[in-house]
């Protein structure tokens, strides 16, 4: 099946070295946010730059579960499962104790598996980083996209099952399922993560 556009399209492009000159010379053709650009993308087999242009464009909670869905179809029978319960239950309900939980991981400054370049996004998303004396600084939202992309990345080349472009197209797949409600965490339960299958109109969950 041939993945569609998410229909989520408003966020700013990231640096250019985050796509292949390949990409960037189509990106480059277009509004670089349309669904032209993904589109071609799409008929010129970069698949993995489709990916990382999904990564910016959907909001950070939905991306996140987008990677958790991907992680878990990789069918990697090493997955941190207290990780992936931490970070289910952050996608469930993103408060700033259960994102705090994730930043004070020890590894975070060192992640190595797709997993955990998916909590390591999560870590970003707080209001500050910052030591407290300095101004409250949110975390550049850059970061948080970069790393979601860099876990997709590592789950397609390391899935179980598949080839790396067969990969790319599935998670592009979750993608707008993830995007238009169909995959969404609603009703999951926290020690069983997985993407709930809904019937709900495409467009009804609002993006937060």
């Amino acid at each position: 099946m041939t993945p569609t556009a998410p229909a989520t399209i408003a966020r700013p492009m990231p640096e250019p070295d985050f796509y292949s000159e390949a990409a960037l010379i189509i990106i480059k053709k277009h509004d670089p946010k349309s669904i032209a650009s993904y589109q071609e993308l799409l008929k010129a087999g970069l698949f993995a730059d489709a990916c990382r242009w999904v990564a910016v464009q959907l909001p950070v909670r939905h991306s996140v579960w987008w990677g958790l869905i991907c992680v878990m179809d990789t069918k990697d029978g090493h997955l941190n499962d207290n990780l992936m319960k931490q970070l289910t239950n952050w996608v469930i309900e993103p408060t700033s104790a259960k994102q705090t939980q994730i930043m004070n991981e020890s590894w975070l400054d060192t992640p190595g598996s797709a997993l955990e370049y998916i909590a390591k996004a999560v870590s970003w998303t707080g209001s500050s980083m910052l030591p407290v004396h300095l101004p409250v600084t949110a975390p550049n939202p850059e970061h948080v996209r970069r790393m979601i992309a860099a876990g997709i990345d590592l789950a397609a080349t390391g899935h179980g099952n598949l080839e790396p472009p067969d990969a790319y197209r599935r998670f592009l797949d979750f993608a707008t399922d993830v995007d238009n409600g169909k995959l969404h965490w609603e009703n999951t339960e926290a020690s069983t993560p997985k993407a709930q299958q809904t019937s709900r109109p495409q467009g009804l969950f609002p993006h937060q």
